[in-house]
């Protein structure tokens, strides 16, 4: 079963791919047609969970693995009540381009050190993604509203899906901080990634405030919104990838 498993989740993402573009291609579909996505997007989070017996919250395999699940849900929460189609397209299809990413990586399991042990540690992973399936989500929808799709509705999925990823990267800052201080006997480390992620959060804290400033909505919002994106998978794996941290993504 462990052979077929990276086969499994390139055939989610092979689905899900599929259905991103026929969403964005159509701008319609029925909401259980809809659904199809989320089914693979569990799917697959249920094998890697059955698989090792925990949920995928470390290394780079699970959480970009954890990452596309949860884009998945968050723009089906987001879209289906207004029928969003395109936005919930892009975002079915930029999951299933982590979760190829996530195929080619290691599967083995990362040690489960003493330091991961904890609640609070699966809390601040869990929030933390759930803040960047949200933020993505925004730029999914300013990129719709860029492309001239469904304008009057995008900038409240925009704003919300600010707001709701600002709430859950502070919860995430939080819990990071608290499980910092069980694991190592203080809040905060002044390590690199700790203060790429104090930028996201200050950043999308201007972000939420900026539907109130005159000449602040539309275009520029929606480009503010692409570029918070950007600086999120900046802290997500340059900061991972290309520098020395205490995080292992």
């Amino acid at each position: 079963m462990d052979a077929l498993y990276p086969w499994a989740l390139r055939g989610a993402a092979a689905l899900a791919v599929l259905w991103g573009i026929a969403l964005v291609a159509r701008g319609r579909a029925s909401r259980l047609s809809a659904l199809v996505p989320v089914g693979a997007a569990l799917g697959v989070g249920l094998w890697r969970t059955l698989q090792t017996g925990r949920p995928p919250l470390t290394g780079l395999h699970e959480t970009t693995l954890l990452f596309g699940i949860l884009l998945v849900l968050a723009a089906a929460l987001a879209s289906f009540r207004g029928e969003h189609w395109r936005v919930y397209g892009l975002c079915v299809t930029a999951a299933a381009g982590l979760w190829v990413v996530s195929s080619f990586t290691n599967p083995r399991p990362a040690p489960n050190l003493p330091a991961l042990q904890t609640w609070w540690f699966e809390i601040h992973v869990a929030t933390s993604f759930a803040a960047y399936a949200s933020f993505a989500v925004g730029a999914a929808a300013a990129l719709a509203h860029l492309a001239g799709w469904e304008r009057p509705h995008n900038r409240r999925v925009l704003e919300g899906a600010h707001r709701w990823g600002f709430a859950w990267f502070t919860w995430g800052m939080v819990s990071g901080g608290i499980w910092a201080y069980l694991a190592w006997g203080t809040y905060w480390l002044w390590h690199v990634k700790e203060l790429w992620s104090g930028i996201v959060w200050t950043y999308y804290a201007g972000l939420v405030h900026l539907p109130h400033m005159a000449g602040w909505r539309g275009r520029r919002q929606a480009w503010a919104s692409l570029a918070g994106l950007g600086l999120v998978l900046f802290t997500y794996l340059g900061v991972g990838l290309l520098m020395r941290n205490t995080h292992q993504f």
